[in-house]
């Protein structure tokens, strides 16, 4: 608009200025008109003036035709200048705001993406934690587990040992004259049992006495204070050290504490005056000796 604006005011004195022009020749047309009517020679002047204005007033008109045309055409190149311009801010403005949305958008595909991330790794945090609590808690339990089956056999294991002792080392008998038993010389050891703790004594011998009998067992036992059990018979002392170590073997697998006690036996004696305990009272006697005779004086010495 604004040059559409300009072009009219620039238009308008030209015409002006043409109408003024033609003003004057009409006036001296009309000026000869007038002397026709008077004069022949004033007629032919004014004829020859007024076909002079009109050939200059035509050419000012084309003149100005021309120039109107080229300024028409500068402005619509300008215009359409303008306008490319216009397009190309436009274009410019839309593109900036097409990247702008387009970074917000992958901006925010970029948070969802860590969000997702981040939820994904909690996710695999918590789910390595809680199998690896599950671990602990399976692996606890199979060491409870194993722990209590551990006890509970090591328990049956100690049991076993000490029932072994009263199974493997029963009481036994002093021999009699039906056993037939001819060695002068046996060997036993003792013992007493409460379950978890044993009293045992050394290996001893009992030997026969002058009459080809053993002692009875209710005296030996009798003068073995804390021994209730009597283990044998052997017929030689290495014999009965092997079976009384296999007894404190026995008794320690069995987590048993051990009290040993002293006993010498009745070992046989080689003092031939001295008698026999043959009741088994822990006493023996000694004959009495007889004195011999006072011889009387000679009568004749």
């Amino acid at each position: 608009m604004d040059i559409r604006n300009k072009l009219d005011a620039a238009t308008i004195p030209t015409q002006q200025g043409n109408t003024g022009s033609g003003g004057s020749s009409s006036s001296g047309y009309s000026s000869g008109s007038g002397s026709s009517s008077s004069s022949g020679g004033a007629s032919g002047s004014g004829t020859a003036t007024g076909t002079r204005s009109t050939s200059s007033s035509s050419g000012s008109s084309s003149s100005f035709d021309a120039q109107k045309q080229e300024m028409q055409q500068r402005n619509q190149q300008k215009l359409a200048e303008s306008q490319q311009k216009l397009n190309q801010a436009t274009n410019n403005f839309a593109n900036a705001m097409a990247n702008m949305y387009q970074e917000r958008a992958d901006a925010d595909e970029r948070r969802r993406i860590r969000e997702e991330q981040k939820e994904q790794e909690e996710y695999e945090r918590a789910e390595r934690n809680r199998i690896a609590a599950a671990e602990r808690e399976a692996a606890e339990r199979a060491e409870r587990e194993a722990e209590r089956r551990a006890a509970a056999e090591h328990a049956a294991y100690i049991a076993g040992k000490r029932n072994a002792l009263k199974n493997d080392f029963k009481d036994s008998k002093v021999p009699v004259s039906v056993d037939n038993v001819t060695a002068p010389e046996i060997w036993y050891f003792a013992y007493s049992n409460s379950g978890t703790q044993v009293t045992i004594t050394n290996v001893f011998p009992i030997a026969k006495r002058n009459d080809g009998s053993y002692p009875f067992k209710n005296t030996i036992m009798s003068e073995i204070s804390g021994a209730s059990t009597l283990v044998g018979w052997f017929y030689s002392q290495t014999e009965a050290e092997q079976a009384r170590n296999r007894f404190m073997k026995t008794a320690q697998e069995g987590e048993m504490t051990v009290k040993n006690i002293a006993y010498k036996g009745k070992p046989k004696t080689t003092d031939s005056a001295t008698g026999d305990d043959f009741w088994g009272t822990g006493t023996t006697t000694t004959p009495t000796q007889k004195k011999p005779a006072t011889q009387k004086e000679s009568f004749w010495e």
